[in-house]
């Protein structure tokens, strides 16, 4: 013991030193616990970074497929629209040529019926 200081100084200080040295402990293991979470945050964001890129680039497969789809549809259906032009233009020949056929027939039986 120190002669300049008083005994219940000492102890006043070696209580004061021990409970600075608990304080001291907890913090280090207050930070400890803050260095494990940053951690574990940080592998969660390393994860959720990859996941990231993975979704962005199949947002990309997914849109370009997307994109690829709507041509072909697009074209089938100017392909459609095509066949069914045609569809109309052969429907109003056979109806033609059914008005032609009722016709001539009509015609036919008037000559036949002029020839008896």
């Amino acid at each position: 013991m120190n002669p300049l200081i008083s005994r219940e100084n000492f102890i006043a200080l070696e209580d004061k030193y021990h409970r600075l040295e608990q304080s001291a402990n907890i913090l280090q293991l207050e930070k400890q616990a803050y260095i494990d979470e940053l951690q574990k945050l940080r592998t969660n964001n390393a994860e959720l970074m990859q996941r990231n890129l993975l979704l962005e680039s199949a947002t990309k497969d997914t849109q370009q497929h997307a994109q690829y789809l709507s041509r072909q549809l697009t074209d089938h259906s100017h392909e459609l629209e095509d066949e069914s032009v045609k569809n109309e233009r052969l429907q109003q020949t056979i109806n033609k040529q059914q008005q032609l056929m009722t016709t001539l027939r009509q015609e036919n039986k008037v000559l036949q019926q002029s020839n008896l």
